[in-house]
């Protein structure tokens, strides 16, 4: 009687091997375009909320500012102006007192409440109350542009300071860089305002 011969025949050490780096050399492929497609991701979403934050930077911005009453000072970092937050003159008797400044990388707003000594508003004596607006600011010299009433930019004085007086339109520009070393890139915005209280009165 002749043996049954095992005609099946199993892998070489040669194939395993083969197949064995074929499938690691596919599966770092794989992992490669799917970790690049999520830091892609992440990167966008990032690019996005800082649009975002910077957009509603300058809705409020628009709002306060466009109720100004009397611009107190204004330099290309800082501008103070003074408005009212409610109609009824009694129950308000005096405008607070508006900063939008710089601090390091953060954009600050800090607000004075003025009380009436005699016939005149002058600060409280509580201290100014100030809040962050957004940080990672990219730029922190030349935020705010003003112009005139024929919508012409005003240039600074030497001390770097604006004629008052001739300012009736406020123009913010925001870059924001979360981190300059790395993407995504800065984001920016821009609004002008025109301040309508202070065109009434010329």
């Amino acid at each position: 009687m002749k043996p049954v011969r095992n005609h099946t025949r199993g892998f070489t050490l040669i194939e395993i091997i083969v197949a064995t780096t074929l499938a690691s050399v596919l599966t770092l492929i794989f992992t490669n375009f799917v970790s690049k497609g999520i830091q892609l991701y992440r990167l966008n979403n990032a690019q996005v909320n800082l649009l975002e934050r910077v957009e509603r930077v300058m809705r409020e911005f628009e709002q306060s500012t466009r109720a100004a009453n009397k611009i107190v000072s204004a330099r290309s970092n800082e501008l103070i102006y003074e408005r009212y937050y409610k109609i009824d003159a009694a129950a308000e008797p005096c405008p607070t007192q508006v900063r939008y400044f710089v601090s390091g990388d953060q954009f600050m707003v800090g607000e004075t409440v003025l009380t009436l000594d005699g016939s005149s508003c002058v600060p409280g004596s509580a201290a100014e109350s100030v809040e962050l607006v957004i940080d990672y600011l990219a730029e922190t010299v030349n935020l705010f542009t003003y112009f005139n009433e024929s919508s012409g930019a005003l240039a600074a004085r030497v001390d770097g300071t604006f004629v008052v007086g001739e300012i009736k339109m406020v123009g913010l520009s925001i870059a924001l860089d979360k981190n300059r070393l790395v993407i995504p890139q800065p984001v920016s915005a821009g609004t002008k305002v025109n301040l309508r209280n202070l065109k009434k009165n010329l």
